[in-house]
């Protein structure tokens, strides 16, 4: 299918001031096909789910809008003004009675609803007429507050619908989300087979066990031919020369030139398997107290426990250090100053610190599973996920012999920019519809 006019539902990154994740993959694609429209005859706009309808955005990504300082005061404010009432179980009672909202994620959605109203009557949004050949590209978490009026009206009106898949964690992994979530996931899977006209996921591995789930699904349209993948691309894109770096990090390293420590990068939490990490680390302590370990990433699910161990560890701050609120200038910093990434995670859709961390020429160990060795390949040292003391030797005999393990020169791993991404993207919708 010749592609005239791409259509990016980005209606949660729009409502959300986070930069991680699917958000960024989202705004890069939708900075890139723009940048790619202006090349060729294809159009690409960024478009809002609002009042079972899509809008086209008056909406320059990263711009902030008075909209966006708004979302960003209120969403501080409540944080500071439910701690404070959560401190007094009596007034916690009352509001809980009298403004049941105020203790409940759903405050989120009454204030995208107003913000969305705002935006209507000030102009920021003109409603979309879809027509033959127009795509609707789903880039986001749909299983977070779906829009799946939208989506189908879309259908409806001749566009064709392209669904992107980032993993299927929730149903391949269910131990690893909450069953809230789980079941919000199978059921948003499920649904999208009754109005997508394509797949598109972002790692081989994702898409074979994509077309797997839906095998046997109640509809016509999905075949094997309309399942496809595509490779991220990379840029660690805030990050600002001009952004200070906390001087409690910086002091780690005191100014020596020489790599230090390693480095795992991720939420906290079972799935991304620090325990093990923590596990092996023991064993190399117990020969070499110096060796330094920085634990990065926010605590996420069931991630207390996890996070409890290192702040009560003995080693913590002399060789053990965790920061779960770093900067994207303080992350490209600890990718220059560690001299390897450990990615011990039991299961992921991509793999995005192999790549950040292969960018900045660290070297990588990562767990032996079938989407890291996919997104790795042989740049990438691998290790057994059954015994933690598989990964201790290796470490072990870097820090006692320099010895790194056998793999590919790093100088020789391509980076896949956002453009080329997108290129790819645009190719694979091509073929699928």
């Amino acid at each position: 299918m010749q592609l005239k006019r791409i259509f990016i539902d980005i209606t949660q990154t729009y409502h959300n001031d986070i930069n991680t994740g699917i958000q960024r993959v989202t705004r890069n694609i939708v900075e890139q096909m723009q940048e790619i429209a202006a090349e060729t005859d294809i159009e690409s706009y960024p478009v809002l789910a609002y009042r079972n309808s899509y809008y086209i955005i008056d909406f320059n990504v990263g711009k902030k809008y008075f909209t966006h300082r708004l979302s960003v005061f209120l969403k501080r404010h409540y944080g500071r003004i439910k701690s404070f009432v959560n401190k007094y179980p009596w007034l916690n009672f009352i509001l809980k009675k009298l403004f049941p909202c105020f203790v409940r994620a759903k405050l989120i959605v009454y204030y995208n609803k107003f913000i969305n109203i705002v935006n209507y009557f000030t102009g920021k949004f003109s409603q979309l007429k879809f027509s033959e050949g127009d795509v609707l590209l789903l880039v986001e978490a749909g299983w977070v507050n779906p829009n799946y009026k939208a989506v189908k009206k879309a259908r409806r009106n001749s566009a064709r619908i392209v669904q992107i898949i980032h993993d299927l964690i929730p149903i391949k992994y269910p131990q690893f989300v909450h069953s809230a979530s789980r079941n919000l996931f199978d059921s948003w899977i499920r649904e999208t087979t009754k109005y997508a006209d394509a797949y598109i996921c972002n790692s081989k591995y994702t898409c074979n066990e994509l077309k797997k789930n839906i095998e046997g699904a109640e509809s016509v349209k999905i075949t094997r031919q309309n399942f496809s993948y595509f490779t991220l691309g990379y840029n660690l894109d805030c990050v600002n020369s001009s952004d200070p770096v906390r001087a409690d990090l910086e002091n780690i390293f005191d100014d020596n030139s020489n790599k230090v420590g390693y480095l795992c990068v991720g939420t906290i939490e079972p799935r991304k398997n620090q325990m093990y990490l923590l596990d092996a680390f023991e064993r190399i302590w117990a020969r070499n107290p110096d060796a330094k370990l920085f634990i990065a990433g926010r605590i996420g699910w069931k991630g207390e426990k996890i996070a409890d161990r290192v702040k009560k560890h003995v080693m913590l701050n002399k060789s053990l250090y965790m920061f779960n609120d770093l900067s994207d200038k303080e992350l490209d910093f600890l990718y220059r100053k560690c001299k390897a990434l450990i990615f011990p995670t039991i299961i992921e859709g991509f793999g995005l610190p192999i790549v950040e961390a292969l960018s900045h020429k660290l070297p990588v160990l990562a767990s032996n599973i079938d989407v890291l060795r996919e997104t790795g390949k042989d740049y990438v040292s691998y290790f057994d996920l059954e015994h933690s003391e598989s990964l201790s030797k290796i470490i072990i005999g870097i820090e006692d012999r320099n010895k790194w393990p056998n793999v590919r020169n790093i100088n020789e791993f391509k980076i896949t920019t956002w453009r080329e991404s997108c290129e790819q993207l645009l190719e694979k919708m091509e073929q699928c519809l």
